[in-house]
């Protein structure tokens, strides 16, 4: 019968499951004396003796103490029945958290801790649920509110990697200052504008001939210091999603699901169908082809890689 004194932590997202250890901790323990009532222990190669003595202590000048045992994949057949064991008569003043280190938890170890433990499962945020976890951090850490379309642009810019989202969410409520807000234009000032997103926009302004547009769109990405991989990677990579898009539909494929099997955002959806439905895949051909031609000539000549690809957006255009 689970206890309410012991939790296990699994699943794929990392970031979630140090996050919440800390938040666990800073809950459960005083500040002044949280370090004397905290241990950590990795169950590869466990000193059983130790972690139970660890468990068994009273706390500190607190009410409880808290221990985290990492890599519980690791721990072997007697630890683990030591283990369960403890579980069945756990200390009620300490607080035990189990972390599983691998993406998935074995199920048979699953089962044995399961009955003893309250499983809290942390799993990547899919990418609508980014920017609400960027607009909800940066206002309960920082007090800081930012747009709707700031959080999109760093969500765009930097997945779903949430230990390199909080970094850049540091850094942007330090850029702003005493500003309660922070803007769109303070994501591209810090880190710049999403070459995907932009790859996208290109290829609207390539099909309709707008060589002005086109290449404004191209000298932004170069300011924000994109290289020249990344802006031909990312175009490329949209130009293959499109023919392939083309592909399915010819075949068959419900129209409905296409923008699910293709990994396209939600809100790129509407647009995304339409590029697959104004281009032809001759014209996506002859699109690929030149982004391969001028690939080469950025890795085996000199010419100076802002103007080979100012030439290649031109003759896209024509």
């Amino acid at each position: 019968m689970v206890s309410g004194c012991a939790y296990l932590f699994s699943g794929p997202e990392r970031f979630l499951k140090d996050e919440a250890l800390r938040r666990l901790k800073k809950d459960l323990l005083k500040e002044a004396a949280a370090d004397l009532n905290y241990d950590e222990f990795d169950a590869d190669g466990l000193n059983l003796s130790a972690f139970f003595d660890c468990l068994k202590t009273a706390p500190f000048i607190s009410c409880r103490r808290m221990t985290a045992l990492f890599d519980i994949e690791r721990l072997n057949k007697a630890g683990l029945a030591s283990l369960i064991s403890y579980l069945k008569k756990p200390s009620h003043t300490t607080i035990l958290v189990i972390v599983s280190d691998a993406p998935y938890l074995n199920k048979t170890l699953a089962s044995e801790l399961k009955p003893y433990v309250k499983e809290m499962v942390f799993r990547p945020l899919g990418a609508d649920a980014v920017p609400k976890w960027i607009s909800d951090k940066a206002r309960l850490l920082y007090g800081k509110n930012i747009e709707n379309a700031a959080a999109r642009l760093i969500a765009d810019n930097l997945g779903n990697d949430l230990a390199l989202i909080s970094g850049a969410i540091e850094q942007l409520c330090t850029y702003v200052g005493e500003e309660k807000r922070v803007t769109s234009g303070d994501v591209k000032a810090l880190i710049g504008r999403n070459v995907s997103n932009t790859a996208f926009e290109l290829v609207e302004s390539v099909g309709k001939k707008d060589k002005s547009g086109s290449l404004k769109m191209l000298d932004s990405l170069i300011e924000d210091g994109k290289s020249p991989a990344e802006i031909i990677g990312a175009f490329g990579w949209h130009l293959i999603r499109l023919k392939r898009g083309k592909v399915l539909l010819e075949t068959g494929f419900p129209r409905q699901e296409l923008v699910r099997k293709l990994s396209i955002r939600r809100d790129f959806a509407d647009r995304f169908l339409r590029q697959v439905d104004s281009l032809k895949r001759g014209h996506i051909d002859k699109w690929l082809k030149k982004l391969l031609y001028y690939d080469m000539i950025l890795k085996r000549s000199r010419l100076k890689a802002s103007i080979a690809l100012e030439s290649l957006v031109v003759e896209l255009c024509t």
